[in-house]
């Protein structure tokens, strides 16, 4: 009797053992094939099941068993039959849109080494592999970019005499919203009606295809559209479906075509430094504007129009993407690494005077603000060495906080019930930038696709204070607040073998931003990687050899992302 209880409490710790990446976890809707549509005018309704994916286990795939790089072997008990093993590869493609890649659905494994053999390489992964899920628990406002502002719509569905001019009355807008695109049908080949669609994501494949998920507002549906901008007209193609799989302007069962016209400003335009420009997370900048891509709910979609340059900082004339004005301001750059490029902006006024980017005593109580290139590279974070609560500490949390020896750019923080030590969440960071200012260390990192999270470090009387601040950088952090919420660390193992150097921008750093793909240019866009030279205040090792040569090194961090 006592083998087999301890049989069972081993398999119990063992899938325990395997722990699903927690930025996944949540509630999913994905398009259902097992049950049969049901017919309408033009085209099918479809059906969605609900798959809930949580720290162990994944709706309809069963526990989770081993984790295999970034992959999982997932197992389902049957009934009288062998429990069915799978591999499965989570990508998250956008904060609301999940691939589950994985061979045929239908195929069960006996034996987990079997399932194994069956994981996908992360990096060879197409859109045509496994499922997309959509995230319908905390689900993030996504902008339309680059469908905002105004437009004259078009509109043709493949294999049906349905169509729309442009200039015959039907249009489109986000001018509410910039997570929502309003079109509006006149005139049309059929009735006259209004149409709400919401952005859930978007993103790029390895091609520099951008693919696009809506979902209208009224039928609940999911839609998957592929985007070509062109001269003054951005081309939606739509699938019957959510399913992105072999989806191309041949393919597609409906098509949008958004025209916009060029309106004259009341400036002659210049061109935005170089270096500055490519795609960002939050923004694209192009030769004479830069469009914020907001994704906070209800947010106005906005561009600013380059009017006059001064070395690190630009003059320019904002206006919402509809045509409302904002006003000239001025904009000041730096860039913290090859992937991190931070900016402040002085307030809008009516007029257009350089009094607005000369004065510097404008910028000490204004914020900065993050963009983070596409085509991210690693970058050192700046602390080496394992760090732990100290078991003299009481409270109820403990963590485990490595910074990689061999690979400086690797960070991962491991929580756990002090009492028992269940591990209760894990989360792995790839860190993007880190720099000095003042007296303080920053460390931007991003965890999986789309996550950012900034650290801020402050080194006081042998101990390191940090705090995570979100997708901003937030300087002055109070580290004598929060009390509760700060861990004390103590390092366990030192990268003794690694040798500690303070790095000033003695050359410079190379902002890897992927260039706007500019019209009627010959190159492809494997041949249009932007590499600029930038100086960069920033320093890559910063512990003294003083601290650390002292054997017990204290930490305390505040994790206010790990205390939910």
């Amino acid at each position: 009797m006592w083998v087999i209880v301890a049989i069972l409490f081993s398999i119990e710790n063992f899938c325990l053992s395997c722990r699903i990446e927690s930025s996944l976890h949540g509630v999913y809707k994905r398009q259902s094939t097992n049950l049969m549509p049901v017919e309408v005018i033009g085209r099918q309704n479809v059906v969605y099941e609900e798959i809930t994916l949580t720290a162990t286990s994944i709706s309809n795939y069963g526990d989770c068993y081993t984790k295999h790089g970034p992959s999982y072997i997932m197992g389902l008990k049957r009934m009288g039959r062998p429990i069915c093993f799978r591999c499965l590869t989570p990508i998250l493609l956008s904060q609301n849109v999940l691939q589950l890649a994985h061979q045929y659905e239908e195929n069960c494994y006996e034996t987990e080494k079997e399932a194994k053999m069956t994981c996908f390489d992360s990096a060879l992964v197409t859109i045509s592999d496994g499922n997309l899920l959509f995230r319908t628990s905390d689900e993030q406002a996504a902008s339309c970019s680059p469908i905002d502002g105004r437009f004259d719509v078009s509109y043709r569905m493949n294999d049906a005499a349905l169509s729309c001019e442009s200039g015959e009355g039907s249009t489109a807008n986000t001018c509410d919203s910039s997570s929502k695109i309003q079109i509006d049908f006149k005139n049309c080949s059929f009735p006259d009606f209004q149409m709400s669609l919401r952005c859930i994501g978007s993103w790029r494949d390895k091609k520099n295809q951008q693919y696009f998920i809506v979902q209208n507002e009224e039928n609940e549906e999911y839609r998957c559209g592929i985007v070509i901008e062109d001269t003054n007209v951005k081309k939606l193609y739509f699938a019957n479906g959510s399913s992105c799989s072999s989806l191309s302007m041949k393919t597609a069962f409906d098509s949008y075509y958004f025209h916009s016209g060029a309106v004259a400003k009341p400036f002659a335009p210049c061109a935005f430094p170089v270096w500055m420009q490519g795609e960002f997370d939050s923004m694209r900048v192009s030769s004479h504007e830069l469009q914020y891509l907001q994704h906070h709910v209800g947010a106005v979609p906005l561009i600013s129009h380059c009017v006059q340059t001064f070395e690190d900082r630009v003059m320019v004339f904002s206006e919402t993407k509809c045509g409302e004005p904002l006003g000239y301001h001025c904009l000041l750059f730096n860039a913290r690494s090859q992937n991190l490029i931070e900016f402040k902006t002085s307030v809008p006024t009516d007029r257009s005077n350089t009094s607005i980017c000369t004065n510097n005593t404008q910028w000490e109580s204004v914020p900065w603000f993050s963009s983070v290139v596409l085509n991210t590279s690693p970058y050192p974070c700046g602390i080496f060495g394992i760090f732990s609560t100290p078991k003299t500490l009481d409270q109820d949390y403990c963590y485990d906080v490595v910074f990689d020896c061999t690979d400086s750019s690797k960070m991962d923080i491991l929580a756990y019930h002090c009492s028992d030590g269940v591990i209760f969440d894990s989360r792995s960071y790839t860190c993007l930038a880190s720099w000095k200012h003042d007296d303080r260390l920053l460390i931007y990192s991003n965890r999986g696709s789309d996550e950012k999270e900034c650290f801020v470090t402050h080194f006081h009387e042998g101990k390191l204070f940090m705090a995570a601040t979100g997708d901003q950088c937030e300087r002055n952090i109070d580290f004598a607040k929060n009390q509760d919420l700060i861990m004390v660390l103590e390092e366990k193992q030192t990268c003794r073998n690694h040798t500690f150097k303070s790095r000033k921008p003695t050359t410079p750093i190379k902002l890897h931003a992927s260039p706007i793909l500019e019209l009627n240019t010959t190159s492809t866009p494997e041949e249009q990687t932007t590499t600029i030279d930038i100086s960069v205040l920033s320093d890559e090792f910063w512990f003294s050899s003083a601290f650390r040569t002292n054997q017990v090194t204290s930490l305390i961090i505040i994790f206010l992302f790990l205390i939910q």
